[in-house]
């Protein structure tokens, strides 16, 4: 999370100990509404305080998992 809001971090090398960036998503009903890729402004990630989610568990129902930001992005 980066301010409350959960984002994705996005890792370019596994052994990073933050982000190369992020992406800022928002989901209206089930559906991703907004999208908001940092790429290309990377001082926004350099600047951010990020949590770290733990890595969610596969859905029994055989389903795609919702996953939470994880270091394996």
């Amino acid at each position: 999370m980066v301010e409350g809001q959960e984002v994705i971090a996005v890792f370019e090398d596994r052994v990073d100990a933050k982000p190369s960036y992020i992406m800022w998503l928002e989901w209206r009903d089930g559906q991703i509404s907004f999208i908001r890729d940092y790429r290309y402004v990377r001082y926004v990630t350099a600047d951010a305080e990020l949590t770290l989610a733990p890595q969610a568990k596969p859905a029994r129902d055989g389903g795609a998992a919702q996953r939470q930001p994880s270091r394996d992005l």
